[in-house]
C-alpha cells in the first residue's frame, strides 16, 4: 500500500453509487449487463507503472451463472500491486490484466446459480490479481465475501490482505493468545505492523515494536502507543535496551521480520528460549543470517509466511473463521485501517506515483478544500497563508456549513464520548447545553453510534422549537432543568445515564449528579471547565474528569487527529452529521454576527426566578440572593445554585469574583419600587440608545439615568464600584438587542411575581421589577 510517513494508505476512490449509498444502488438485470461500460486500468506489459498502466472503457460483459456483478467502491495501492505490474511479484498475470488486487464494492447483479449474494451486498475481493482498479466489474463468486454495511470503506477495502496477514501470524506460530506471550516485531509503522499492534491490543497481548529513526520519532511513538503499542523502539535504541534483562518486560516468543538484515538478527537476539521468528517480508533487500547457536543453544524456529500461499492451502471454513473475527472487530473500532488519503479514480497517476516515490504525498494542490486544525491562526478574513501541517482536506461533497464547523464542536464531542469511557450501544450519556454546537455534535454521533442520549436545556421562550429540533437530529429524549430535577425512575428505553457532559455547572450539573449511574463519569468542559470540583463529596462513587480541545491537541499526533477528522468527515459526508442552525452572514456584516451571537439562548443558566414578599424580606435582611423552590431553599452566586435547605445558618460571606483592581466581590442588593414598563417605553429607551454617540462605551451613571428616565421612580443609588451581583436579567430590557448588550456588564435587575384582576375579573400574573444591584464588572 502506498505509504506516508507513517504508511498513510492510499485508496483510489472508485465510488459510482446512486446518492452514494449502498442502499441507493440500483438492481441491475442479467440482460442489461452488456449495456454497461467499465472504467478500467490495464497494462498489457510489465514495468513501470507510471507509463505501462493506461485508462481504458470497455463494455462488461453478460453475467455466468457463477459470476456477480460489481460495482466498486474503493481500492488501495498497494507494494504488491506495483510489483505485480513491475513484473516483480510471484503471481503469473496473464497480460493484458486489469490491476489491483484488494477492494471494496456493492453486488448490482448477480448469475442465476449464484448463492449468498444478492443486490446491495457489500462485498470484498478475497483472492490477488482479480483486477480491482476499475469502477465496475463481473467477478467469479468464488472471489467475493460479504461485509457488513457499516463496515467503513478503507477497512472493508484494506481487509483481505495486512490484517489476514497479521492475524494468521499472531495465530499459526506460536499460542500468544492463549497464553498472553510477547510479540516483538520491526517495520511496525507499516500497514501490517498497525494491524499486528491493534490486533495484540484488543487480544491482551504486550507488544516491543521496532522503527527506524527519524526526525519525528517522538510523534510516531506517540501514534503506535495509541494503536496500542506496549513499547516502541528504534533500531539503535533495541541494541542498548535493558527492559527483557531488568524484567519490565517478558522475553519475547514470537517475531515478526518485515525489513531482514542486521534488524532482523536483533530482534532475535531477544527471543526467549524455543522462540519463533516468521519473516513476511524483506524491505531492506538484505538476507536473514541466523548464527548456529540460535538452533542450538536457543533453539530458535524460523518460517516464512505469504497470504497468498496461506489462502491457496486453506478450507473456506478456517478463511471465513478469520474475516468474521477480523470485522468484528473493525465494527467494533478496534481495529482501524492505516490513515490513508482517498483519491478520485481519474488522478490515478497521483496515486501510483506517491506509491513509487514511498515518500508519502506531497500535500495540498490548488482546488482542494481544507479545513484549519490548527487553533488561532485567523480564520475570519477571505485569503490566508496557512502552514501545509495546519490544515486538513475535506471532501468537496461536504456542504460548507458542515466543512466550517469541523475542528471545534464535532472533535470535542467525539474525544468526550471516545476517551472518557466506553459508551456500549444503549447505554446512556447525559448532557446539559445541549442545544449549544458540541451539544447537538453529541447528539448525532451517539445516535450514529447507538448510544442513548438524555439533553438538558434552559427553559426558555423557544424551548418548544429547540426541543423538536434537537429530537429531529437524533436525541433520546430532551427535557428542561426543572423537569431534569423531577425525574425519579428511567424506563427501559433510557437507562440512567453512565456518562454526563458538563458545560454549565451550577443547578444543572447537580441534576446530572443525581442522574448518573453509580461508578459514572462526569466530565467538566466549556462553561464549566475552571469550576472547582467541590461536589465530589456529594458523589464519591463518580469519576470526576476535565476536557479541554486544546490541551488535547497539544498532545495528540497529527495521525490521530487525522483518524478522527475522517471519522467525522465520513459521516458528514453520507448527511448523518449535520451543522447546528445558523445564519450565513457574509464577512463585511460581522457586527451583525456578533449580535446574532449574544442572543445564543445555550448556555444561558440564568432562570428568571421570582421571589414571595417573605423570600424577599430575608434576602433584604441578609443582603445575598435567597432562593425558594420545590420545596428546597438556596443560595445564588456566580458559580450557581448552592442547596441549603438542610442548613440554617446562611454563610455571612460568599465569594463573587475581583475586580480589575483585585479587589474581592460580594453581591449586594438594594430594593427599589418600579412600575411596569410598557412596550412603547421599551421601544423608546431603545432608540435612545441607538443615538447616543458614546454607546459602545457607556459609563455606568449615564446607563442608570436612562433607566430611571423611563420608570419614573429612581432607585436606591448603590456604589457601584463596590458590587457585582450577575442574577436575573430584567424580562422586559432582555427582549430588546441594545439593551441587553448594554446590561451585560452593567446592572441587573431581580424580579417578582404580582398577582392583578382584569377589567373582565380574570387573574393574571406578571413580574415587576424588585430590586437593581450594581455594576458587574469582568473579572480578568
Amino acid at each position: 500500500m502506498a505509504r506516508f510517513p507513517f504508511t498513510k494508505s492510499l485508496l483510489l476512490a472508485v465510488k459510482c453509487l446512486t446518492n452514494g449509498s449502498p442502499t441507493g444502488s440500483r438492481c441491475i438485470t442479467t440482460g442489461a449487463v452488456q449495456n454497461l461500460m467499465s472504467k478500467q486500468l490495464v497494462y498489457s506489459e510489465f514495468g513501470d507503472p507510471l507509463h505501462v498502466v493506461k485508462f481504458r472503457e470497455c463494455t462488461v460483459p453478460p453475467l455466468a451463472s457463477q459470476e456477480v456483478l460489481v460495482r466498486m467502491l474503493a481500492a488501495p495501492v498497494n507494494p504488491a500491486d506495483i510489483n505485480t505490474i513491475q513484473g516483480k511479484y510471484p503471481v503469473k498475470v496473464n497480460l493484458p490484466s486489469i490491476a489491483g488486487n484488494e477492494g471494496v464494492g456493492v453486488v448490482e447483479s448477480t448469475g442465476s446459480e449464484v448463492k449468498g449474494l444478492c443486490p446491495g451486498n457489500k462485498v470484498i475481493i478475497t483472492k490477488p490479481v482479480q483486477g480491482t482498479w476499475r469502477n465496475i466489474g463481473v467477478f467469479d463468486q468464488s472471489v467475493l465475501k460479504a461485509v457488513p454495511n457499516d463496515l467503513g470503506i478503507a477497512e472493508a477495502a484494506t481487509l483481505s490482505v495486512n490484517p489476514c496477514t497479521a492475524y494468521r501470524m499472531l495465530t499459526d506460530f506460536k499460542p500468544v493468545r492463549e497464553k498472553q506471550l510477547v510479540v516483538i516485531q520491526n517495520g511496525a509503522n507499516s500497514a501490517c505492523g498497525q494491524n499486528v499492534i491493534q490486533i495484540c491490543k484488543a487480544w491482551g497481548i504486550k507488544n516491543v515494536n521496532i522503527v527506524r529513526q527519524r526526525p519525528d520519532i517522538l510523534e510516531l511513538k506517540k501514534y503506535l502507543e495509541c494503536l496500542g503499542a506496549t513499547v516502541v523502539l528504534t533500531e539503535e535504541e533495541l541494541r542498548k535496551t535493558s527492559i527483557f534483562k531488568d524484567g519490565q518486560i517478558d522475553r519475547p516468543s514470537l517475531a515478526l521480520n518485515c525489513v531482514g538484515g542486521k534488524n532482523s538478527l536483533e530482534m532475535l537476539r531477544h527471543l526467549t528460549h524455543s522462540g519463533c521468528m516468521v519473516t513476511y517480508g524483506g524491505m531492506s533487500r538484505e538476507p536473514v543470517m541466523i548464527p548456529t547457536s540460535a538452533f542450538i543453544f536457543k533453539n530458535l524456529s524460523f518460517h516464512g509466511f505469504w497470504m497468498t500461499a496461506w489462502n491457496k492451502q486453506s478450507d473456506e471454513v478456517m478463511q471465513n473463521k478469520m474475516l468474521s473475527e477480523l470485522v468484528e472487530l473493525m465494527c467494533a473500532g478496534q481495529l482501524r485501517a492505516p490513515v490513508h488519503k482517498m483519491v478520485k479514480f481519474s488522478q490515478y497517476e497521483e496515486a501510483i506515483k506517491n506509491a513509487l516515490n514511498m515518500q508519502g504525498f506531497t500535500g495540498v494542490v490548488p482546488g482542494d478544500r481544507v479545513v484549519l486544525t490548527s487553533r488561532l491562526l485567523g480564520s475570519w478574513r477571505y485569503y490566508g497563508i496557512y502552514n501545509e501541517r495546519d490544515v486538513h482536506i475535506v471532501s468537496p461533497n461536504i456542504p460548507l456549513p458542515e466543512a466550517s464547523m469541523l475542528t471545534i464542536a464535532p472533535c470535542m464531542a467525539y474525544r468526550m464520548i471516545k476517551d472518557f469511557r466506553h459508551v456500549y450501544p444503549g447505554q446512556t450519556i447525559v448532557q446539559n447545553a445541549a442545544n449549544s454546537p458540541c451539544g447537538q455534535s453529541v447528539i448525532q454521533l451517539c445516535k450514529y453510534w447507538g448510544i442513548n442520549t438524555l439533553n438538558i436545556v434552559a427553559n426558555h421562550c423557544g424551548y418548544d422549537s429547540v426541543k423538536q429540533h434537537l429530537l429531529s437530529i437524533g436525541a433520546t429524549a430532551v427535557c428542561t432543568i426543572e423537569e431534569a430535577e423531577e425525574l425519579c425512575l428511567f424506563n427501559t428505553s433510557l437507562t440512567r445515564p453512565v456518562l454526563a457532559l458538563n458545560c454549565l455547572g451550577g443547578r444543572f450539573e447537580d441534576v446530572m449528579l443525581q442522574l448518573l449511574e453509580r461508578n459514572g463519569t462526569i466530565v467538566y468542559y466549556g462553561c464549566a471547565y475552571d469550576l472547582p470540583m467541590a461536589k465530589q463529596f456529594l458523589r464519591s462513587d463518580l469519576i470526576f474528569r476535565r476536557f479541554h480541545l486544546s490541551d488535547w491537541d497539544a498532545q495528540a499526533t497529527c495521525v490521530t487527529k487525522d483518524v478522527m477528522l475522517n471519522d467525522i468527515i465520513r459521516l458528514m459526508a453520507i448527511g448523518k452529521f449535520i451543522a447546528p442552525m445558523y445564519v450565513p452572514v457574509e464577512l463585511k456584516n460581522y457586527v451583525q454576527a456578533f449580535r446574532n451571537t449574544t442572543h445564543c439562548e445555550a448556555f444561558c443558566t440564568t432562570s428568571y426566578i421570582t421571589l414571595t414578599d417573605a423570600q424577599y424580606n430575608v434576602l433584604e435582611q441578609k443582603g445575598w440572593i435567597l432562593l425558594e423552590f420545590s420545596g428546597r431553599i438556596f443560595v445564588l452566586d456566580t458559580l450557581g445554585l448552592h442547596d441549603i435547605t438542610t442548613d440554617e445558618n446562611i454563610p455571612d460571606k460568599i465569594f463573587l469574583g475581583r475586580t480589575v483592581n483585585g479587589k474581592k466581590l460580594y453581591a449586594k442588593v438594594t430594593k427599589s419600587k418600579h412600575k411596569e414598563i410598557t412596550n412603547m417605553e421599551l421601544a423608546k429607551c431603545a432608540k435612545s440608545f441607538e443615538k447616543d454617540k458614546n454607546f459602545d462605551a457607556i459609563d455606568d451613571d449615564h446607563f442608570i439615568s436612562i433607566i430611571e428616565e423611563y420608570i419614573r421612580e429612581p432607585p436606591a443609588r448603590v456604589q457601584v464600584n463596590e458590587v457585582v451581583a450577575a442574577v436575573t436579567l430584567l424580562t422586559q430590557l432582555m427582549r430588546i438587542a441594545h439593551i441587553k448588550d448594554t446590561v451585560m456588564g452593567k446592572c441587573v435587575v431581580i424580579t417578582k411575581t404580582v398577582i392583578f384582576v382584569t377589567a373582565d375579573g380574570k387573574e393574571k400574573t406578571r413580574r415587576e421589577p424588585t430590586a437593581m444591584t450594581g455594576e458587574v464588572k469582568p473579572v480578568r
